[in-house]
């Protein structure tokens, strides 16, 4: 019997380790909490949703106290859309205050690089969730299966102290997020 019992045991150890071995866990979203890290900046991240629906890639980013009237903040989204090659493709600068355009551009090194793409965005502020949401087509970003972001907060607070605050972290990106 114990061997009987031994064997099954064995035979399940080596049913699941191709599961221990595979890469991470894709979703259709992905949603990360980010520390109080930023506290100099009314716009410090406090979280990041990431959902990449059919036709759309819809980010929604959370700070402190999104104030429109007066904030001096912006926010750049970084898409990386093949992970075989270092770094994002692709990039799209917004406000967090109204009155300023936005666009998608190619991405180099972590830098804007073209002109903007002629594709649909939005950007749509929710004052009273101290939130904004920022939608992308998948077309503009080459229509990926999977992909993964990081965002970057930055504000001038003054004239010498700027702000940063990265999600998850400086020139890192949230887990892979995959076409729903």
């Amino acid at each position: 019997m114990n061997k009987l019992i031994r064997a099954a045991a064995v035979l399940a150890a080596g049913a699941a380790l191709p599961l221990l071995h595979s890469p991470s866990a894709h979703a259709e979203s992905v949603a990360v909490a980010d520390p109080a890290d930023a506290a100099a900046s009314d716009a410090d991240i406090r979280k990041v949703r990431v959902n990449h629906a059919a036709r759309t890639v819809y980010t929604r980013i959370e700070v402190e106290d999104l104030d429109i009237a007066s904030s001096q903040a912006g926010v750049t989204i970084w898409f990386d859309a093949d992970g075989s090659r270092p770094g994002p493709e692709y990039q799209i600068g917004v406000p967090l205050f109204e009155g300023a355009d936005w666009a998608v551009t190619r991405s180099s090194r972590w830098q804007s690089v073209g002109e903007p793409r002629s594709c649909r965005s939005d950007l749509t502020f929710l004052p009273g969730q101290d939130a904004v949401r920022v939608e992308v087509g998948r077309g503009c970003l080459g229509t990926p299966n999977n992909l993964r972001v990081s965002v970057r907060m930055t504000e001038q607070v003054s004239p010498s102290n700027v702000v940063r605050d990265w999600v998850p972290s400086r020139r890192h990106f949230l887990p892979w997020v995959v076409r729903d």
